[in-house]
């Protein structure tokens, strides 16, 4: 087993279209991100801000901040993040069916 290998980064990216807006790159959140999106967020989870941090963690171009995210969320159709975040989730190996196959 190479070491190195286990611990150096492996994080996939692409490019998402969003119609009428332009192309954003993404790129798979680490185990790290994750657990770290839901750090410190109240007993009932705010799912706005865990959103947000998973947008900041997620987005290569454009990078956005966590008020440029809740901008977003604010102003933008309610598929159209969600159709972002879906590309993040199979990129991470979190989709339905992703244990199973092995990711």
């Amino acid at each position: 087993m190479d070491k190195d290998k286990l611990i150096s980064p492996r994080i996939a990216e692409d490019d998402v279209e969003i119609p009428d807006v332009g192309t954003v790159r993404v790129r798979a959140v680490s185990r790290y991100s994750l657990l770290a999106a839901g750090k410190g967020v109240s007993e009932d989870k705010d799912p706005a801000v865990v959103e947000r941090r998973m947008l900041v963690a997620a987005l290569v171009d454009p990078p956005l901040t966590m008020a440029e995210a809740e901008q977003w969320q604010k102003s933008a159709p309610a598929g159209e993040i969600g159709h972002v975040l879906q590309r993040v989730r199979e990129l991470s190996g979190l989709t339905e069916g992703a244990a199973k196959s092995g990711v």
